[in-house]
Formats: structure tokens, sequence, C-alpha cells
């Protein structure tokens, strides 16, 4: 395959509004977590701009753990050239040591057994045995994105490391699989596919070939807003933001009706920020919710710096 400048120039431009997309629907969304829709609707009614506060007493334009894991395991694989899970698990806890206060149950329970000395290889299985409930929770999906950045050409190695990386602290197959659906979309919207539902029939034959991969990509067609749930599993994380997105025509409005669907809010609007990002590209996201991010030349250089993965790129 070769690559032109041009080529290049959307590579780049389509993987800055990803991770900023990802970036902004966190800082969004999680102000908003734990809230029902009817609870949001009598406090803030519709919310459309970045109002902080929340359980997590945030400032407009602050994210959480979905951008800040995001941020840490595509600085390793930039900065290794690939993904060293051992460098990465490294990198995850030093940040756990900060003391975070958000963090998804499994990644948390994970994270606490590898400080405690158990082996990469075993931490996640004794944290599925002990939270069983949570076991297909949606912690790996948003921080996973920089994958599809540096290895979107390269199918292949996108799904291995995708499903490598997610076992650090998810033993199930579901997650990981998650993952791979949200990085499939990903990388052929970077690809420039730009008809929605190719995309999804593309991705769904690319499923049923790969056998380490659960079919788990949600059909937004078929499936109505009210059906919709927002928890905590990363199937219907997955799903409530690649309806909206579906379902909707520009940025705002995908991430407005994801987000206001309160429950898991931080993680949806991650996952549905980094979907429409690449989908409707940089000049999408409202010029009032970039101006308030906080850390945003810290995103977009990491989105730059990983856009160098593609071919052609540099």
């Amino acid at each position: 395959m070769s690559f032109t400048d041009s080529d290049s120039d959307s590579f780049r431009e389509c993987c800055r509004a990803t991770l900023l997309g990802l970036a902004v629907g966190d800082a969004l969304g999680s102000p908003l977590e734990y809230m029902s829709e009817a609870q949001i609707q009598i406090k803030h009614g519709t919310v459309n701009r970045m109002i902080g506060g929340g359980w997590l007493d945030l400032r407009p334009g602050q994210w959480t753990d979905e951008t800040q894991l995001a941020l840490v395991l595509g600085s390793s694989v930039f900065e290794k050239g690939e993904v060293d899970l051992d460098d990465v698990v490294e990198r995850y806890l030093d940040w756990y040591r900060t003391g975070p206060v958000d963090l998804e149950t499994m990644t948390r329970a994970s994270l606490a057994l590898l400080e405690d000395g158990v082996s990469r290889e075993e931490a996640s299985r004794q944290a599925r045995l002990e939270h069983p409930e949570k076991s297909a929770s949606h912690g790996t999906l948003a921080r996973s994105v920089p994958l599809a950045l540096w290895y979107g050409y390269d199918r292949s190695a996108m799904i291995r490391e995708t499903l490598a990386e997610a076992r650090i602290t998810h033993d199930d197959r579901i997650p990981g699989s998650a993952s791979v659906v949200l990085n499939l979309l990903i990388a052929e919207m970077i690809k420039g596919e730009n008809d929605l539902s190719a995309l999804l029939e593309r991705v769904s034959e690319d499923l049923f070939e790969t056998n380490d991969v659960e079919h788990v990509l949600p059909d937004p067609k078929g499936c109505s807003r009210e059906q919709l749930r927002p928890g905590d599993a990363a199937v219907d994380t997955l799903e409530v933001a690649l309806w909206f997105l579906y379902h909707t025509d520009s940025f705002q409005d995908c991430l407005v009706g994801a987000v206001n669907m309160g429950g898991e809010s931080g993680a949806i609007g991650s996952v549905a920020g980094a979907l429409a990002g690449g989908w409707y590209g940089l000049d999408s996201i409202p010029k009032g919710w970039l101006s308030s991010l906080q850390g945003r030349n810290r995103v977009d250089h990491l989105a730059r710096c990983l856009s160098r993965g593609y071919p052609g790129t540099d």
C-alpha cells in the first residue's frame, strides 16, 4: 500500500480528532456519572456544555481515568515503538500510586494485585474471581484507543495487541473483544471510510474471520433508544456510543445524546467522543468544548505522535 502526503495529513487529523474527542467526551460526561437521565434533566436540563461538578467535583473540562489511562498507554506505545506489556504495567502502576479517585472496579482490583507483587498473568484472573459480576466491564475500552491510532493500518497486530493489553486487567473475553470492535471501527474511519453502514458491515466481516474475538459489535439499526443500557458492561457502553453515532448527524449531537443518558456517562462519553471525532473530524468538535479542555495540548501532542505509526507519516 502506498500513501500520499494527502493521506498522511488525513491520518494525522483523524488521529487528533479521535483522541481529542475521547478527552472531550470524558470531560463532558464524567460530571453526570451515576445520575439517571431524569435526575440530569431535573438538575441541569440538557447538558450541552462543560459544567464540571458531579461526584468527583470536577472542574469544567477536566477529564478522568478514561483519558488518563489512554495517555499512559499511548505514551508507552509511542516511546517503545510497540506494546511492551511490562512497560505498560509499570506506567499503569506509577499512575495508580498517585491515588486516582475515579477508577473502574476491575482495573483497580488488578492494579492493586500487581502492586502487591502478583504476576501480570495472574493478577487479572484473581481480580475476576474477586469481582465476577464486574468481569465484563468497560475499563479496557477508552484506554485502548491509542492502539487503533498506532496499529490501525495493521489489522492483525492491532487485534493481537488490543487483546493482550486488555488482559492486564480483565480476564474475560468480552471487554477485550469490545475494545477490538471499537479499534476496528476507528481504524476504518482513519482509512477514510465515509459510509457508516459499510463500515459496520466491514467490521462485522472482520470479526467473523477472527477466532480470538467474540462478535460483540452492536447493531445500532436494530435497537431502539429505550433498549439502551448506560451501565458498566463493556458491550452496553459500546452500544450506547455507537447508537448515538448512527442516529445523529454531528459530533455535538452524538455526545450530548450519549452523556445525557447518565449512568456510566464518563466512559460512554469517552467512547462516543472517540468514535464521533474519528467520524466527523477535528473541525466538528465545538470550539467552546476544546477551549475549556484540560490538558488539550498534551492530548493533541500524543495524537500527533501516534499518527506516526501509519506508514508514510512523520
